[in-house]
């Protein structure tokens, strides 16, 4: 996916127009001075109220100016409330809270805060994020502290350490200019809807590019944190060497907040239990960034987690056994499928499609879960209870579920590549790619 221009992110300008109109409902969003279009008209004078109408007669012209150049939003979110808010999601999530304190991070996180700089465009987007997508303003303030965290462990200077803050902090700010239907749809997305999705780092890196008294770091980070080592990340595919770090650690901290409160949440896990994740993905992380972080969860000490999200035991490991059996026949195809991939030297989709599934094939033969002994040590649990292995099979519980995951993601780009090919995908390819999808399917069904 290409960088998103000016004149892209304008189209997308209405979203957060929209958004605008709909704080002013709670609290003043005003103009700050005569609002001019393109052609030198007076759209709307200073000191209007961005109403839902004032709003549409906006949309309807070009402006010289974005919109959120020209307004102001009262009763904005300052630091003080920023450092109270954290308090309040570590008190919501107790492991977090012992993270934060057997890591010694209180005092220089609250230094930190007190130390960086806001612009007032921060700070108005960061009050409307909060008005208006409250999960993702959460998630903000979980990216912000843990990349601050990430990157005062690996004993970066302290400019280093405010700019992965703010890039953390901000690092999905592009999500104000995607339909908020989109963002709040459960369910598989269509192709369009996570193509919008997936521009919010291009328009979060436009924004960051035009505040230019800011580290120059925080741009690419934003624009970076979701391009991976092995070359299987958006919107580029970059590969490791073209990476910079600060987009890397921000990457990790969002991932971390995937698995905390998208998988653990509801099935009462800690963070602590994200240490198969990270053993399993150590190749697409930078080793830096993922030795610290695996080593901010052993110092915090927290217990491994004995989740069993079936209740009963003998379900579990019915579960893990079934899922296990499924695994072992992902060898039928992805072996085939690398094979494939390797021939095809001229085609985007095939090329990204290799460095998905080579990965995973990876995770697959180095991850254990395909060894005979794992096979017969869980079907020997079936005979009967034995509860001082709920540790353990809850770990390998974990690890399928990455895997799992990875698989979904490698069947839909397989899918992906099949539809949207083009003409240098010949008609037997295109017929490969589909036996490969629904053997896929089949592995994937009731997993």
């Amino acid at each position: 996916m290409a960088e998103e221009t000016i004149e892209d992110v304008a189209a997308k300008q209405k979203y957060y127009v929209a958004h605008l109109a709909d704080v002013n409902k709670e609290t003043d969003v005003i103009s700050t001075e005569d609002i001019f279009n393109s052609s030198g008209v007076m759209v709307v004078p200073k000191g209007t109220r961005i109403s839902q109408d004032v709003a549409r007669k906006v949309l309807r012209h070009k402006l010289i100016k974005s919109l959120e150049d020209q307004v102001q939003v009262s009763d904005c979110i300052d630091k003080r409330t920023i450092l109270d808010d954290l308090q309040k999601l570590l008190a919501k999530y107790k492991d977090l809270q012992v993270i934060h304190l057997k890591n010694n991070f209180e005092e220089p996180f609250a230094a930190l805060v007190e130390a960086v700089k806001f612009n007032t465009i921060l700070v108005q987007k960061l009050t409307v994020l909060k008005k208006q997508l409250i999960k993702e303003y959460d998630k903000s303030l979980f990216c912000g502290w843990l990349s601050a965290l990430i990157s005062h462990r690996m004993g970066l200077e302290k400019e280093l350490v405010e700019a992965a803050f703010l890039a953390g902090f901000f690092h999905d700010i592009g999500l104000l200019n995607v339909a908020p239907q989109t963002l709040e749809k459960g369910g598989e997305l269509t192709a369009d809807e996570w193509r919008a999705i997936q521009s919010h780092v291009a328009v979060g890196k436009l924004i960051f590019d035009n505040m230019h008294d800011l580290h120059a770091g925080v741009a690419r980070a934003v624009f970076e944190h979701h391009e991976r080592c092995d070359g299987s990340g958006y919107p580029t595919g970059k590969s490791a060497d073209e990476l910079d770090i600060m987009g890397q650690i921000v990457g990790m901290a969002d991932s971390m907040h995937s698995i905390r409160v998208n998988q653990f949440e509801r099935h009462g896990r800690n963070l602590r239990d994200a240490l198969p994740y990270l053993h399993m993905n150590s190749r697409i992380h930078f080793q830096k960034v993922y030795e610290v972080m695996c080593g901010i969860l052993k110092k915090s000490g927290l217990p491994r987690s004995k989740g069993n999200p079936f209740g009963d035991y003998h379900k579990f490991v019915e579960h893990l056994v079934r899922r296990a059996e499924k695994l072992n026949k992902s060898k039928q195809v992805l072996d085939p499928l690398i094979r494939m991939v390797e021939t095809v030297k001229n085609n985007h989709c095939v090329i990204k499609l290799g460095k998905i599934v080579l990965p995973v094939s990876q995770m697959v033969n180095s991850s254990g879960l395909l060894e005979e002994r794992l096979m017969h040590w869980l079907k020997s649990l079936e005979a009967g209870p034995d509860q001082a292995s709920i540790e353990d099979l809850s770990e390998v519980e974990l690890m399928q579920n990455e895997l799992y995951w990875q698989m979904k993601k490698l069947h839909k780009t397989i899918n992906d590549c099949a539809e949207k090919g083009g003409s240098k995908i010949s008609p037997a390819l295109r017929k490969a790619l589909e036996s490969f999808s629904l053997d896929m399917h089949r592995i994937l069904s009731d997993g």
